[in-house]
Protein backbone atom coordinates (compact mmCIF):
# COMPACT_ATOMS: atom_id res chain seq x y z
CA UNK A 1 0.00 0.00 0.00
CA UNK A 2 1.44 3.29 -1.09
CA UNK A 3 1.50 6.28 1.42
CA UNK A 4 2.63 9.84 1.07
CA UNK A 5 3.75 11.84 4.13
CA UNK A 6 5.50 15.17 4.45
CA UNK A 7 9.32 14.46 5.84
CA UNK A 8 9.70 16.58 9.03
CA UNK A 9 13.26 18.21 8.67
CA UNK A 10 14.89 16.03 11.62
CA UNK A 11 14.45 12.93 9.41
CA UNK A 12 15.98 14.46 6.22
CA UNK A 13 19.67 12.64 7.87
CA UNK A 14 17.68 9.37 7.20
CA UNK A 15 15.98 9.80 4.13
CA UNK A 16 17.77 12.40 1.71
CA UNK A 17 20.61 9.48 0.90
CA UNK A 18 18.08 7.39 -0.10
CA UNK A 19 16.04 9.47 -2.24
CA UNK A 20 19.21 11.08 -3.82
CA UNK A 21 18.78 9.57 -7.68
CA UNK A 22 14.78 11.13 -7.44
CA UNK A 23 16.42 14.48 -6.06
CA UNK A 24 19.21 14.58 -8.89
CA UNK A 25 16.16 13.81 -11.48
CA UNK A 26 13.88 16.57 -10.41
CA UNK A 27 16.60 19.00 -10.04
CA UNK A 28 17.36 17.97 -14.17
CA UNK A 29 14.45 19.73 -15.35
CA UNK A 30 15.04 22.38 -12.80
CA UNK A 31 16.87 25.87 -12.92
CA UNK A 32 18.85 24.60 -9.79
CA UNK A 33 21.67 21.84 -9.17
CA UNK A 34 20.42 19.12 -7.04
CA UNK A 35 22.69 20.79 -3.60
CA UNK A 36 20.67 23.76 -3.95
CA UNK A 37 17.61 21.68 -3.27
CA UNK A 38 19.26 19.63 -0.36
CA UNK A 39 20.42 22.91 1.24
CA UNK A 40 17.13 24.27 0.86
CA UNK A 41 15.52 21.43 2.45
CA UNK A 42 17.48 21.41 5.12
CA UNK A 43 17.39 25.50 6.14
CA UNK A 44 13.63 25.02 5.83
CA UNK A 45 12.37 26.43 2.99
CA UNK A 46 11.87 23.28 0.69
CA UNK A 47 9.44 21.17 2.27
CA UNK A 48 9.73 16.64 0.93
CA UNK A 49 7.33 14.82 0.78
CA UNK A 50 7.43 11.26 -0.39
CA UNK A 51 5.18 8.11 -1.84
CA UNK A 52 6.27 5.18 0.19
CA UNK A 53 5.29 1.43 -0.72
CA UNK A 54 6.47 -0.46 2.57
CA UNK A 55 10.37 0.59 2.54
CA UNK A 56 10.96 1.89 -1.24
CA UNK A 57 10.39 5.68 -1.91
CA UNK A 58 8.30 5.60 -4.96
CA UNK A 59 8.21 9.13 -5.53
CA UNK A 60 9.48 12.70 -4.37
CA UNK A 61 7.42 15.73 -4.56
CA UNK A 62 9.27 19.23 -3.27
CA UNK A 63 7.38 22.51 -2.05
CA UNK A 64 7.69 25.79 -1.25
CA UNK A 65 6.01 28.34 0.29
CA UNK A 66 5.81 31.45 -2.42
CA UNK A 67 4.30 35.29 -1.16
CA UNK A 68 2.82 37.48 -3.50
CA UNK A 69 0.97 40.54 -2.81
CA UNK A 70 -2.20 39.71 -1.45
CA UNK A 71 -1.79 36.06 -1.84
CA UNK A 72 0.41 33.02 -0.94
CA UNK A 73 0.39 29.67 -2.49
CA UNK A 74 2.06 26.63 -2.60
CA UNK A 75 4.40 25.92 -5.63
CA UNK A 76 5.32 22.22 -6.50
CA UNK A 77 8.71 22.62 -8.01
CA UNK A 78 10.89 19.32 -7.98
CA UNK A 79 8.96 16.11 -8.58
CA UNK A 80 10.62 12.64 -9.26
CA UNK A 81 8.42 9.20 -9.35
CA UNK A 82 7.75 5.99 -11.22
CA UNK A 83 4.26 4.97 -11.58
CA UNK A 84 2.15 8.13 -10.81
CA UNK A 85 -1.09 6.64 -11.11
CA UNK A 86 -0.23 4.77 -7.44
CA UNK A 87 0.53 8.50 -5.97
CA UNK A 88 -0.27 11.56 -8.15
CA UNK A 89 -4.22 11.65 -6.16
CA UNK A 90 -2.29 12.77 -2.98
CA UNK A 91 -1.73 16.29 -4.59
CA UNK A 92 -5.10 16.73 -2.03
CA UNK A 93 -2.81 16.40 0.96
CA UNK A 94 -0.10 19.00 -0.55
CA UNK A 95 -3.77 21.03 -1.44
CA UNK A 96 -5.04 20.80 2.15
CA UNK A 97 -1.40 21.43 3.65
CA UNK A 98 -1.39 24.63 1.98
CA UNK A 99 -4.96 25.55 3.27
CA UNK A 100 -3.29 25.60 7.02
CA UNK A 101 -0.51 27.25 6.62
CA UNK A 102 -2.80 29.96 4.96
CA UNK A 103 -1.97 29.52 1.30
CA UNK A 104 -4.67 30.39 -1.26
CA UNK A 105 -3.88 28.36 -4.05
CA UNK A 106 -1.10 25.55 -5.25
CA UNK A 107 1.18 25.91 -8.66
CA UNK A 108 2.70 23.54 -10.44
CA UNK A 109 6.36 24.26 -11.86
CA UNK A 110 6.69 21.76 -14.34
CA UNK A 111 6.30 20.03 -17.37
CA UNK A 112 3.16 20.21 -19.84
CA UNK A 113 1.87 16.93 -18.87
CA UNK A 114 1.17 18.15 -15.60
CA UNK A 115 -2.25 19.63 -17.56
CA UNK A 116 -3.22 15.92 -18.51
CA UNK A 117 -2.46 14.74 -14.86
CA UNK A 118 -4.48 17.74 -13.02
CA UNK A 119 -7.49 18.28 -15.04
CA UNK A 120 -9.05 20.66 -12.03
CA UNK A 121 -5.83 22.56 -12.68
CA UNK A 122 -5.78 25.62 -15.16
CA UNK A 123 -2.78 26.87 -16.94
CA UNK A 124 -2.74 30.75 -16.04
CA UNK A 125 1.31 30.96 -17.73
CA UNK A 126 3.68 29.98 -19.79
CA UNK A 127 7.66 30.22 -20.23
CA UNK A 128 9.47 30.50 -22.71
CA UNK A 129 13.34 29.83 -22.76
CA UNK A 130 15.85 30.41 -25.56
CA UNK A 131 19.37 29.11 -24.60
CA UNK A 132 22.17 31.69 -25.74
CA UNK A 133 24.91 30.54 -27.05
CA UNK A 134 27.44 33.82 -26.38
CA UNK A 135 27.36 35.17 -29.67
CA UNK A 136 25.51 38.66 -30.29
CA UNK A 137 23.18 38.31 -33.39
CA UNK A 138 22.74 42.36 -33.53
Amino acid sequence: MTEFTKIPPTALGHVVADVMPMLEDAAKDSYYPVEHFVRRLYDGTLQLWAAIDGKNYIAICLTEVLSYPGRRSVNICGLSGQDHTRWIDFIHEIEDAARAVGCQQVEITGRLAWRRLLPDYKQTAIVLVKELDGQATG
